[in-house]
């Protein structure tokens, strides 16, 4: 059989799922079809695509090439049929409309595996300058690349708050959806921004502010504030962790000879004992009020 047939055998699988009303199978079929023989499955697949059901085909691949949802196991003629994968989702993807967004997110993000920095950061450029779809995701995707080439790393924070202050939700959404891999590196980054400055003796600004609630949005339980400066833990209200802090850097530099000695310790020490207490727990607003 020739690969051209296969493919005939395994679009018509896909339209008979198609038809009984299950895109997820009949998407999988199309692949295998397009893994065998590229230019004859995306022929046959647009033909589908004409058809108001040949938009679940799509949505389908988008969610693969997302990752929001799993490539199903098929079977053909008693055979596993393998290697269907979100890369060649979204070679697919992009056969079937090039440049959607769902594709180019997942192309770039295989580039930021493969360390392809500086390339990632080109493409996105290019695309902000060409498409109005996707810009928050393309900006964040490029500003991850910016702190993972490490000599951009400021700008690709300045990015990442930026685009928290415009929209905190979606940010942080995709973050978590397809920057986790990386968000290690990410938090160290923010951390060395906000101890950069705040150390260097600098006023709490606006965009201070955003960085430790885009730290506290991303590290909830502060599993990492151990690593921040009293003083960054001093700004953002966290006056026990700033206290624990003050005794780790006492103890590390008793004699104030440290980067973070006695002259910069003393002072979050003394204005953490001249915060007003906390409120009992019990007294929450509503009784206030």
């Amino acid at each position: 059989m020739s690969a051209q047939e296969l493919v005939a055998c395994l679009c018509r699988e896909g339209e008979q799922h198609l038809a009984l009303g299950e895109p997820p199978l009949a998407t999988a079929f199309y692949l295998a079809a397009f893994s065998c023989h590229a230019p004859s499955a995306v022929r046959s697949v647009r033909t589908a695509l004409a058809q108001a059901r040949g938009e679940a085909v799509l949505a389908t691949l988008e969610s693969w090439c997302r990752g929001d949802s799993q490539i199903p196991a098929i079977h053909w003629d008693g055979m596993a049929v393998v290697s269907l994968t979100g890369s060649l989702a979204s070679a697919f993807l992009g056969a079937l409309c090039p440049d959607h967004p769902a594709a180019v997110l997942h192309l770039l993000a295989g580039l930021l595996a493969r360390g392809r920095h500086q390339e990632v950061v080109q493409r996105c450029s290019a695309l902000l300058d060409s498409h109005s779809q996707q810009v928050l995701e393309l900006r964040l995707t490029r500003a991850l690349a910016w702190v993972l080439s490490g000599a951009q790393a400021e700008d690709g924070v300045a990015a990442y708050l930026q685009a928290f202050a415009s929209s905190a939700h979606r940010t942080v959404a995709f973050i978590r959806a397809h920057q986790q891999p990386y968000l290690p590196v990410l938090l160290s980054a923010l951390q060395d921004y906000l101890s950069g400055n705040l150390g260097a003796g600098h006023s709490a600004s606006q965009q201070e502010t955003s960085g430790q609630r885009l730290l506290a949005a991303l590290d909830p339980r502060g599993t990492r504030s151990d690593t921040l400066s009293p003083e960054a833990l001093l700004h953002s209200g966290r006056y026990e962790d700033c206290l624990a802090a003050c005794s780790r850097t006492l103890e590390a530099h008793p004699t104030g000879s440290g980067p973070q000695g006695r002259r910069t310790v003393w002072p979050c020490i003394a204005r953490v004992k001249s915060a007003p207490p906390p409120l009992p727990t019990w007294l929450c607003p509503a009784v206030m009020g």
